[in-house]
């Protein structure tokens, strides 16, 4: 059995590996100004795809490395659902963020 912080890491590398199969990984950051978003998911400043690998990835991670109780629950698979809606081949990505999802509902210590 994993313990919370594997889990956490297993997760996270199976969304990348998802975001590189649909060729969403980007090579570059976007722009500085992006990251200054106060909306939810930075929605109004970058697409989903770049949140996932530019802010929810290396924030996790980051707490994940300094032994940090990870945020509350997450509800990234809806917004997820709505920003693929047309892409079909995005089903599994959206499955493993609903995975995630289900992980921060369990708590971030088991």
């Amino acid at each position: 059995m994993l313990g919370w912080q594997e889990e956490y890491r297993e997760i996270l590398d199976r969304i990348e590996t998802e975001l590189r199969e649909l060729d969403m990984w980007a090579d570059k950051p976007p722009e500085m100004a992006a990251f200054t978003s106060t909306l939810p998911f930075c929605v109004d400043t970058m697409p989903l795809e770049n949140w996932l690998q530019f802010v929810l990835i290396p924030k996790v991670e980051s707490l994940l490395a300094l032994d940090r109780t990870l945020p509350g629950p997450a509800d990234i698979a809806p917004i997820a659902e709505e920003a693929f809606k047309h892409n079909h081949n995005a089903l599994k990505l959206v499955r493993v963020l609903q995975e995630f999802d289900d992980l921060t509902k369990r708590g971030s210590r088991h």
